[in-house]
């Protein structure tokens, strides 16, 4: 057995602790503004508030964070508003102990000093406007440079920027929707705050012509967007039912009776190989739509199975690059008996046709 004594003198591992901080004093004047901060004051009373309050605890209780960008000249990370403050005390009220204000250095690249200014927004009041261009300028960073940023982690880019930011899904999906699909007129309306979010979001779901027509008219409201999208609908459905297969020639109608093929739930079509079974994964369009999550361009298609397992196949949009291009992507399921949640049943394409031939043996 151990003596005691030699427990206390045997060493302690310490814990592993963070880098230190070192505090370094840097003039306001040698202290520049980032240019992909978005959230510098919006009026002077901001700023005078903020001195006030500098003014009265007698220091800076908050080190800013900035990078060295060139000998003795400084870009902001976070404190912006910090230093505008302190400027506003030395050269409109005298206050010279305020030039030199408490920074932390930090040796970050040009990505993830920019990816920094954004997250370190958290607690700054914002419009809807700049909140998706933050979310915009955030996934591009993600998807270009992912080698800057080995704990974001990997999957759908909505999911991860949700948990960076501790945002709800549905909310970042609807921020890429406006992001990705309104239309110029649109988002200037956006930018200036005459177009609210939730206007933003039904207005792309449309042609950029229809955008363009409907703010032309005045139409920027969420609920007078929805009327129109309602009577665009009841238009459509009357124009449907006015068509008969008469107005088809018959010869046409053979013709397309020929190409269709349908697929019932549960009765697979004849497949020997693994071409055929992947040919049937690529036709899930012709499936049943399960469920639609919109706000996050999202569309399930379900094709239910003889074994009582089903198939499901997620496609939704992700951005191809910084022009806003898009590109449909799917996410595939295989869904057995008694599951409890969808994405517990991830799955592969070489998994499912695995089991698509094992049914078929």
């Amino acid at each position: 057995m151990a003596r005691i004594d030699d427990i206390f003198k045997s060493e302690t591992k310490k814990a592993e602790q963070h880098p230190k901080r070192i505090t370094k004093w840097i003039h306001y004047t040698k202290l520049h503004d980032n240019d992909a901060q978005y959230c510098n004051e919006r009026n002077k009373e901001e700023i005078e508030a903020l001195a006030d309050l500098i003014e009265a605890d007698g220091e800076v209780l908050q080190d800013l964070l900035v990078k060295k960008t060139d000998t003795d000249e400084y870009t902001i990370i976070a404190g912006h508003k910090r230093r505008r403050a302190c400027k506003l005390l030395v050269e409109e009220r005298g206050r010279e102990e305020f030039a030199l204000v408490p920074c932390v250095i930090k040796n970050l690249s040009e990505v993830r000093a920019e990816f920094q200014v954004y997250s370190s927004n958290g607690y700054h009041e914002k419009t809807e406007y700049e909140k998706m261009h933050e979310l915009e300028r955030m996934k591009y960073l993600l998807e270009n440079y992912p080698e800057e940023f080995p704990q974001a982690g990997s999957g759908r880019m909505v999911e991860r920027l949700a948990k960076l930011l501790n945002m709800n899904k549905t909310t970042v999906g609807e921020y890429l929707t406006i992001s990705a699909n309104l239309g110029e007129a649109g988002m200037k309306k956006f930018e200036s705050g005459e177009m609210k979010k939730s206007a933003a979001v039904a207005m792309s779901s449309l042609p950029t012509k229809t955008q363009d027509s409907l703010i032309e008219q005045g139409i920027i409201t969420h609920k007078d967007i929805k009327d129109f999208k309602k009577s665009e609908e009841d238009i459509s459905v009357k124009e449907s039912l006015t068509v008969s297969k008469e107005t088809i020639p018959k010869a046409e109608l053979e013709e397309k009776k020929e190409v269709k093929l349908e697929i019932r739930d549960g009765e697979l079509p004849p497949m020997k190989n693994v071409e055929e079974r992947k040919a049937f994964l690529d036709s899930f369009h012709e499936w049943t739509i399960w469920f639609e999550v919109p706000e996050a361009s999202e569309k399930y298609y379900r094709f239910n199975l003889s074994d009582e397992s089903c198939i499901v196949v997620c496609e939704y949009e992700t951005y191809l690059d910084w022009n806003r291009r898009t590109v449909k992507m799917q996410e595939y399921y295989l869904l057995n008996p008694g599951y409890h949640y969808l994405h517990d049943c991830s799955a592969n394409r070489t998994q499912i046709i695995e089991h698509l031939k094992n049914l078929q043996k």
